[in-house]
Parts: C-alpha cells; structure tokens; sequence
C-alpha cells in the first residue's frame, strides 16, 4: 500500500492572528489524516518556504518542517503493513513539533451503559484489581476493563476466571505493556508455567484469556490487528486432553446404597444431590440452585442453561430432563416447603442479593456437597473423585456406552455444538473396549465351524 507524508497549510479556517495551521498530511488511497503541528503561517509565508532567500525565522521553520516530513517517512517505512494507530501511537504522539492528539485513546474504556454503574463492594475488597491504577495500554489496564464488565453483567465466574488469569501473567513478567505480548512472550510464559507444573489446560485457559484480552483492544484501538500473536504461524492455544473418569456402575451402585450417618443431614445432603444431578442429565449444580417450581411441567423440568442464556437470546436452547423417583424424592426431602411458581425448588440462594453475593453461596454450597463426596468415597474405597462435576461426566459416559447417539447428549447435556459434546464425552470404559475387542476374534469361529463340518 502506497502511503505518502507532505506538509500542508490548512486553509479551511483562519485563526484570529490572521494565520493558517501548518499540518502533516498522511494519505493512502483510501484515507487521508491530517496531524498539526505547533506551526502557524499565513499564505504568503508559506509559499516562501521554497524560496532561496528568506528570513532567518522562516528558515528554522522551514528546516523544522523539512525534518518532520523526513522523520514522517521514515517512521512509515518501519510501519509495514502500515497502520494509521500504529504510526499515531509510535510517531504522532511523540514528535515535538506535533499537537498530541487528544483522542487518541491507549485505556480500555467499559460501554456507556455500565459506566454509571457501581461494582460490589465486596467484589472490590476481594478482587484488588478492580481498584488498581493501570497504566495505559497495559495488560493490567485492559484485563481490568474486561473483568468490571463481566462484573456489571454478572457474570462473576467469568470475571474470577480472568482475574487468576491476569494474576498468573502478572506473576510472569509483570503488567507489561501489550505490544511486549509476542509470540516469543507467549512460548516463555508456556514453558515458564509448564515448567512449575502448570497443565495443558490451565495454560490454556489463561492464554485464551489473554487472546481475548487482545480482541478487546483491537475493537478499542488500544492496538492493531497486526500486533495480534495468536493464530496460525503464531502462537497456538494449547488444548488440554485430561482424563475424564467417569465412575462404572458398581461404583454409582455403590454411591446409591451407601448408608450416611443419620445424625448427620448434610452428609445425606450432599449425597441427594449429586445423584439429582446424574438422574437429572447431569445438569450443571448452578442451574440446579436457580431451578424454579414454575420449571416443571408435566413430570419434566425444562430449563435454559444459565451458562448459555445470554448466547443464545434470540433463539433459546431449552433442555428437558423427566424427573425420576430418585429426584422426587430430594425434591421432596431438600426442597422449598413454599412451591410458589417463582420460588427456588432449592432455598440455597437469596434471589434478593447481590450477584456476586450469590456466585459466592454456590461455591459454598459446593463446596459443601464436594467435601462430603469426598468422605463417602473414601469411605467406599472408590479412588476415583466423586464431586459435582463427575456426575456430569458420568452421565454422559454412561450414555455414550449404553449405545444412546452423541446427538441426544448433546441435547441433553445442552452443548451448543456437536463438537463440544464429542470433546466433552469421556472414552468408552475399560469392560466395553474388552466386550468389543472380542469383536476382532469372531473369524475364529469361522474356522471352528469348518472343522466340525469336516
């Protein structure tokens, strides 16, 4: 793309002193930007600017110009492919003779709407990053950004999720700024963290983080597309295989007839609803705590997914799980005595405080039922962990090797891509790859077959 600088007086608008102001013209085929400098000049001096014999004021003017043309151009070769914020940032902003452009923006700035709003005070008190001053166009600045956001919205998981990430590129190498994320800064930071022990899928998450954060600021002008180090023949997300360990049936047969501590609800608790969420399509324990009474309909619930309620808006996924016995059954031991259509069928949360507050009862209601799982499993002799995720795992694994098709999974589990559901499934257990692989020797019979015929 060819990109040419000259200099030029501006004579749209005279300024009171009876003068024009010089500026710096940048133009491409399709865009032209004109940048002023601190120099202003009337027609007549302009036009001497070329002439052999002038003032000694009008030649420092004219070689301070001739300069400013020259160092232009140069800084446009290094700017390749060139950018018009790239050469703002790296030239215009810091060239004397020019006027800093004041709109010019290097912050990440949260929409209109939000900006009014007020984050939780606890919120703050926890997340230190939510009060810190960031320079501009720093990692910390625009992680910031994001995370209020998230914050605003309610989305508070995701918020937490950003701020371990932000604090483990912090611990890195610092709040650097974002053009110091290179693909070479991204390889270190993999290794760095590889070689503390971090996983595939832990350096995944955060780096994904991190690529999001770069999306943010290139929506924002913070950066430009070619500062961007992800993607093909740059820095690739790493994607984490883990093991997903689906518990067998005689373990889930042993998890249903345990016998807890009848001095002990919790205990029982946590056992009643962990096997709700296997019976119940392995849904997630968050959309479990925010199931209403006006959810059930005709021996089904039918719910949206909270993770997927806002994606999905315009066209809402519903998932429909038929209640079992089982699930009666700890409805009616754990559930809310007042079965008004908008009540919780779970008195866990208080729908009348704060989101965050909220997003902190689940994980301590989690955390309750995944502690005392814990305890029953060892008490079975189960090495396998037993927490609220793997009932989610082992219902769709059991699924998967009772024949039932990926499709019905993944309406079931409420995926929004088939692939999502295929990553997710655990592989077959170890008695079906037996059961099958004695598939391989039924030509056997073949030859058996023969010789009694013979």
């Amino acid at each position: 793309m060819l990109v040419t600088a000259s200099i030029f007086l501006d004579t749209r608008r005279m300024k009171k002193t009876k003068t024009y102001p010089v500026k710096l013209r940048v133009y491409t085929q399709n865009k032209t930007e004109l940048y002023p400098t601190k120099v202003d000049l009337n027609e007549k001096d302009f036009e001497k600017l070329e002439a052999k014999n002038i003032s000694e004021g009008l030649r420092q003017v004219r070689d301070q110009l001739k300069e400013l043309k020259k160092q232009a151009e140069e800084a446009i070769k290094e700017n390749r492919p060139f950018s018009f914020i790239d050469f703002e940032r790296k030239f215009v902003q810091h060239y004397p003779l020019l006027v800093k452009k004041q709109s010019m923006k290097y912050s990440a700035e949260l929409p209109e709407m939000l900006r009014s709003e007020e984050l939780p005070a606890d919120a703050i008190k926890r997340y230190k990053i939510l009060s810190q001053r960031f320079d501009e166009g720093t990692i910390g600045n625009v992680f910031q950004c994001i995370i209020k956001k998230l914050m605003l919205e309610g989305r508070i998981g995701s918020a937490e999720s950003y701020y371990t990430a932000y604090r483990s590129f912090d611990k890195f190498k610092g709040n650097v700024l974002l053009e110091q994320v290179t693909v070479s800064y991204l390889m270190q930071y993999e290794n760095y963290q590889s070689g503390r022990g971090m996983s595939r899928t832990a350096i995944g998450i955060y780096t994904r983080s991190m690529r999001a954060v770069f999306n943010e600021a290139i929506s924002q002008d913070i950066v430009t597309p070619k500062q961007y180090p992800f993607g093909r023949r740059k820095y690739r997300v790493p994607t984490g295989k883990g093991i997903k360990k689906a518990l067998t049936h005689e373990e889930l047969l042993k998890i249903y007839n345990y016998q807890c501590d009848l001095h002990n609800p919790t205990e029982q608790r946590a056992k009643d609803m962990w096997l709700f969420s296997y019976f119940g399509n392995g849904i997630n324990f968050k959309d479990i705590l925010y199931l209403k009474f006006k959810d059930i309909h005709e021996g089904f619930i039918v719910f949206e997914r909270a993770k997927t309620e806002r994606a999905n808006r315009d066209n809402p996924v519903l998932i429909s799980v038929f209640i079992t016995e089982d699930m009666y059954r700890t409805m009616d031991r754990w559930g809310n005595t007042n079965k008004a259509p908008n009540n919780l069928i779970f008195p866990v949360l208080d729908l009348n405080s704060s989101l965050y507050q909220q997003h902190e009862d689940r994980k301590l209601f989690i955390h309750m039922i995944n502690e005392w799982t814990k305890h029953m499993q060892k008490e079975l002799g189960i090495t396998k962990k037993i927490t609220t995720y793997v009932a989610r795992h082992t219902f769709s694994t059991v699924m998967k090797n009772s024949g039932v098709s990926t499709r019905y999974i993944q309406e079931a589990l409420g995926h929004q891509s088939l692939t999502t559901t295929e990553n997710y499934l655990a592989s077959f257990d170890n008695a079906t790859k037996k059961r099958l692989a004695s598939n391989l020797e039924n030509f056997k019979s073949v030859e058996i077959e023969k010789n009694i015929a013979l």
